[in-house]
């Protein structure tokens, strides 16, 4: 795993200091050899830097910028290629193979085949790949996104990067604020990609490959839609075709030469992970868990006490995190060190647990990827029992909203997590069923405070299956990516670890695009995955409820000691109050202080978004 930068000078009017002060701001991304090559191409002087991180053959003949033989092309490469050996194979009669690593072999894939070898590559990735011959420059992002790049460009020079730091550190991009991606944040608490929460740095979307030839700036798709039919399966056909993918991704993705372990929540995602680790002879893989407290429990999780049966049946060494409210003393560093700003408190716990497992390990399993492309969220159900019962039937939706917030959701008691979820879905479903899905996947803001997102209205005619497969494909080419994926990839490599996810494998998923999205929940949320662990001695973790990986912000904010974090907010010259309604905003804080109602959500969404809007632009 490493952090990429490229500098094209297209004036030849600066020199190596740019790349160096590149390489320095994403130094964390790759702590273990930092490197750069320079070309020249007619007026233009180019410039590619990599740091790091040692995964795959760690001796330093693998160190980056990898450079061909008669030093035409050269690679700097972010990432890791499962399939690497397969195509090492495929290229072995023709090219000298010097190392053991995975960017040889892409270095050579991409001198052999050029762009057209980038859909052969099973794994996640960022690169940029240069001929001198021909002065082109090719970046590329893997198809789930799973690594970022980022780029910026005008008539003088082009800069692309790992992270936005990278770009910003040169010094020669004026950093404005992209006012436009507050409303569009606010909803879903992340920005909405191409564009940043910056003018005129954008991010290279998924599956999509960027070439620069000094007279053209491109871009364009090079992941291949799967275009193959939806095929009814039945549950034996289905069951056998995904063990058998999944145990293939998880063997390939244990390959390293370093040590690896696991995320373990105890749920059913990172669990069958273990499992499977378990059942291809893997014993003791470390794993890591966060424990909330006794007095958290109705706004943490009970996800550390099916963790530790999970490490004990399948025999992993097991490490916990505890976790209290000590830990948003760590917020305000974040804040600082986020490119964007995303409102998930999952980044502050991934940090957390990244930090401890890189003391111990370099590689770590995540369940990542899993909820959405085996339909695992709870707005998944609902969705799906909407569009059967709901959709079309005003009484229906009429009961419905008049029967939500009957049971209050702001202070601690039995049944408030299921008061929640319940109060959420209510009143967010409407005749609309895009303007439905839109909602349950959003933020919880009051309706007035319900900006307009400009959703785009379908047509009628649309079946339930279509309806239901386009709210997935929603969740994973943009929460999936802008949310999950992105806070795994920034807090980890943050603290120098490299995070792996299996569900996202190419295979897997290909074979996923091809089964019906209603099979996917014909019998509950992760039924397949579920019969999978069920069949390796995981029944008791099948049957316990969802939680999100999240911490219990909305009792912690209502702690004096915690009061620190609402400064930003309650700030009035804030930024952010230049494009939303402050009273509004105070309105909605006091309600939750007051436990009228659970806005835990909205409020750390807006504590993230103020506090790094003052820390960036004020």
């Amino acid at each position: 795993m490493c952090g990429i930068n490229l500098f094209i000078d297209k004036k030849n009017n600066s020199d190596e200091t740019i790349i160096r002060k590149m390489n320095a701001a994403t130094q964390h991304r790759g702590p273990d050899a930092s490197r750069f090559g320079k070309y020249q191409y007619q007026q233009n002087n180019v410039y590619i830097g990599n740091n790091r991180l040692k995964i795959m053959d760690i001796s330093d003949n693998a160190n980056q910028p990898f450079i061909s033989a008669d030093g035409r092309y050269c690679l700097s490469f972010n990432g890791e290629i499962y399939n690497y050996q397969e195509l090492r194979a495929s290229l072995y009669q023709k090219y000298t193979f010097n190392t053991n690593s995975d960017s040889e072999v892409l270095l050579y894939q991409l001198i052999e085949h050029g762009k057209n070898g980038i859909a052969a590559l099973n794994g996640m990735f960022a690169f940029v790949f240069y001929d001198a011959h021909t002065g082109v420059t090719l970046i590329a992002r893997d198809r789930h996104g799973i690594k970022p790049v980022y780029y910026y460009t005008d008539q003088s020079f082009t800069l692309v990067s790992s992270e936005i730091k990278g770009l910003l550190a040169t010094g020669l991009i004026v950093k404005e604020l992209n006012h436009k991606q507050i409303p569009y944040y606010l909803h879903y608490k992340y920005a909405q990609k191409p564009e940043t929460f910056y003018k005129n740095i954008f991010e290279l979307e998924p599956g999509h490959i960027l070439q620069i030839n000094f007279t053209s700036f491109k871009i364009e798709k090079w992941v291949q839609d799967i275009i193959e039919s939806k095929i009814i399966k039945n549950n034996t056909q289905i069951i056998q075709e995904t063990k058998e993918l999944l145990f293939k991704a998880v063997e390939q993705q244990l390959q390293s030469d370093v040590s690896n372990g696991i995320f373990l929540s105890g749920g059913i995602d990172s669990t069958l992970l273990l499992a499977i680790a378990n059942e291809t002879g893997i014993k003791n893989l470390p794993s890591f868990s966060i424990v909330n407290s006794k007095e958290d429990k109705n706004f943490g999780t009970d996800d550390f006490l099916y963790a530790r049966k999970a490490a004990k049946l399948y025999n992993s060494a097991y490490e916990e995190i505890v976790l209290d409210s000590e830990i948003l003393k760590y917020s305000d560093k974040l804040f600082k060190e986020m490119d964007q700003p995303i409102g998930d408190s999952a980044l502050l716990l991934t940090w957390i647990l990244s930090k401890k497992a890189s003391s111990n390990i370099r590689v770590a399993l995540s369940g990542a990827g899993a909820d959405e492309w085996f339909a695992g969220y709870n707005r998944h159900w609902a969705y799906q029992k909407y569009l059967s019962h709901f959709y079309r039937n005003n009484f229906l939706l009429t009961v419905s909203k008049s029967l939500s917030k009957l049971i209050p959701d702001g202070f601690s008691h039995p049944l408030r997590k299921e008061a929640r979820l319940w109060n959420k879905f209510s009143t967010n479903i409407s005749s609309d069923p895009i303007e439905t899905y839109d909602r349950f996947r959003s933020v919880h803001l009051p309706q007035k405070m319900d900006f307009n997102r400009g959703i785009n209205k379908i047509e009628s005619i649309f079946t339930a299956e279509k309806l239901l497969s386009n709210a997935l494909l929603k969740d994973r080419s943009e929460y999936l990516v802008s949310d999950v994926l992105m806070l795994t990839d920034k807090m980890s490599m943050l603290a120098g670890l490299e995070v792996r996810v299996p569900y996202l494998d190419n295979d897997l998923t290909n074979y996923l695009s091809t089964v019906p999205s209603e099979l996917l929940l014909k019998h509950g949320k992760k039924w397949i995955l579920k019969e999978h662990l069920r069949n390796m001695r995981g029944a008791e973790f099948t049957e316990r409820k969802k939680e999100g990986f999240g911490m219990p912000i909305g009792k912690w904010i209502k702690e004096e000691k915690n009061y620190f974090l609402l400064e930003a907010v309650k700030n009035k010259n804030n930024y952010v109050y230049n494009y939303i309604p402050y009273e509004d905003i105070q309105n909605l804080l006091s309600d939750h202080l007051s436990g009228k109602n659970d806005y835990s959500s909205a409020i750390w969404s807006l504590i993230v978004l103020t506090n790094w809007i003052q820390y960036e632009f004020s």
